[in-house]
């Protein structure tokens, strides 16, 4: 996988894990999951009302996601990579103009910053391997 893409769906998946509607099929976010929500949750400082629509995007951005990765499989082709790069940023525009009606540009701002965090890390972690 590019490191781009990588770096898309790895962000967009660390977030989506974090969705806490627990339902029976599906296993509870893990601690490292729960972990990161509340650090978005507190360095947004998200109202009592932005918190259940905040994860129910994620939750709705994840599971998109989830189905790109499983639609594709294992298929590696250059062709393959263009298609699922092209429907993921297709899926992270969709999240993103739900995520402005949502947060204030403030924590749009802090969003950002999160996400471009995420991206370094990732980026670290790929040049270490």
């Amino acid at each position: 996988m590019k490191p781009l893409t990588a770096i898309v769906l790895g962000v967009a998946l660390v977030f989506s894990g974090t969705a806490f509607a627990q339902q029976a099929t599906r296993p509870s976010p893990s601690p490292e999951m729960q972990q990161r929500f509340a650090q978005a949750k507190a360095r947004l400082q998200l109202t009592p009302e932005q918190e259940p629509k905040l994860r129910a995007l994620l939750e709705e951005e994840g599971g998109k996601l989830r189905a790109l990765q499983q639609k594709y499989g294992g298929d590696d082709s250059a062709q393959t990579r263009a298609a699922k790069r092209k429907e993921a940023r297709t899926i992270q525009e969709d999240f993103r103009s739900k995520l402005q009606g949502l947060l204030t540009p403030q924590q749009l701002t802090e969003w950002d910053q999160m996400v471009h965090e995420r991206r370094a890390e990732a980026r670290e972690r790929h040049r270490q391997q």
